[in-house]
């Protein structure tokens, strides 16, 4: 779409993470996609126009699953039931054309950063030599099947959030070869325990069991906000990073030092104890975030709604360094060099005005306007 502008015209950079392009010219002429109300201030009509290029986003249609698995203590009931219903979680992927990676870690912090093995101890696994599964590969859902399959003699402190933290944070360059730089990223968390990351050392365990010591000592571990907030803040858009746990459900119980922890519930996949920590993180996800309960005969129905409301995504969010006056005057596409434009409604941009993610206004694009898509191109009038 051609926008006329005036000869008065101020150009300068952005720098956003995003390659950005800004000038200065009129908002008056007519446009198929601008809505003259509410009336725009004069500042804006006096010639305040923003352009603006994002390049650095996540693609809707490229997406990376990363399963973070207990192995430790009762847990081989729940990997083969997490095996099971993997194809509940890939097949509607594979159905959208999702270019899909899956790989896993182990809750076991004692080591080097680093993807799972490949895990052989499934049925059909024992010639499985991948520990990333991918898409375009033929046997992919029966490679990342196998390697759920982590075994029991990991270390008994379950420690989720120092495992991410390390691997997605601190050393990303331990996941080169399974992180993409512009795909979409899903956490997928399966355990029967919560997290038992300390901030500080929770000193000799002795006798107690290591979940009595965790809860014992709640007050030495990590804050959960902070750890979020954290891994939130490393994706480029509101959608680029999702978070569901499938454990104990949380519990107002509390235990003091010398009670012995109790099963919150017990299903045919065994006990899980309250989770507490882990539901608190995906709370703090929001919409990207989801918690179910372990306690169950089959992890099916986890696995197709984590597939429907977190790996099957309908928009993308774009943050605009400048504050909107209005919804934009136009955003385009760009496919193989040619630009497409991109109407105002559902199947292509709706302004959301200002959010908890944009707090200069917010652009949702859907998410089969950007399959392919080389980057996206905005243009708008912004608030004095």
């Amino acid at each position: 779409m051609f926008i006329a502008r005036r000869l008065t015209v101020l150009s300068f950079v952005l720098s956003l993470g995003v390659a950005a392009v800004v000038s200065m010219g009129g908002c008056t002429r007519d446009n198929p996609a601008f809505n003259p109300e509410p009336i725009l201030p004069d500042q804006c009509r006096e010639g305040g126009e923003v352009s603006e290029t994002f390049e650095d986003f996540e693609r809707p249609d490229l997406l990376d699953i990363l399963f973070v698995v207990d192995n430790a203590g009762d847990v081989l009931d729940q990997q083969s039931a997490l095996a099971r219903a993997m194809p509940d979680l890939l097949e509607p992927l594979a159905q959208e054309k999702i270019h899909t990676r899956v790989a896993v870690m182990t809750a076991d912090a004692t080591g080097a950063v680093a993807l799972a093995p490949a895990g052989k101890q499934g049925a059909s696994c024992e010639r499985n030599q991948k520990n990333i599964a991918d898409s375009n590969d033929q046997n992919w859902q029966t490679v990342a099947a196998c390697n759920v399959m982590q075994g029991r003699t990991g270390d008994s402190y379950l420690r989720v959030f120092d495992v991410l933290e390390r691997a997605l944070l601190e050393q990303p360059e331990a996941l080169v070869d399974f992180r993409r730089e512009h795909a979409r990223l899903l956490i997928v968390v399966v355990s029967n325990e919560d997290d038992c990351s300390a901030a500080e050392s929770l000193g000799n365990v002795g006798s107690a069991a290591v979940r009595n010591h965790c809860l014992w000592n709640a007050d030495k571990l990590r804050d959960v906000g902070a750890f979020t907030d954290a891994l939130r803040a490393s994706a480029k858009t509101p959608e680029g990073i999702a978070l569901a746990v499938i454990s104990g459900p949380p519990s107002t119980a509390s235990y003091e030092t010398g009670a012995d922890v109790r099963p919150i519930c017990t299903g045919a996949l065994g006990s899980a104890y309250q989770a507490n920590r882990l539901y608190q993180a995906t709370q703090n996800f929001g919409a990207s975030g989801q918690f179910f309960s372990a306690c169950t005969n089959a992890f099916v129905q986890p696995m197709r709604e984590i597939a429907r409301n977190l790996a099957l995504i309908d928009s993308v969010t774009f943050c605009p360094v400048k504050p909107l006056a209005h919804e934009p005057l136009y955003v385009q596409t760009m496919r193989d060099g040619v630009p497409l434009d991109l109407g105002i409604g559902e199947q292509g941009v709706i302004f959301l005005g200002r959010t908890a993610d944009c707090e200069n206004g917010a652009l949702r694009v859907s998410s089969s306007a950007l399959y392919n898509i080389d980057d996206v191109k905005t243009a708008y009038c912004v608030l004095p």
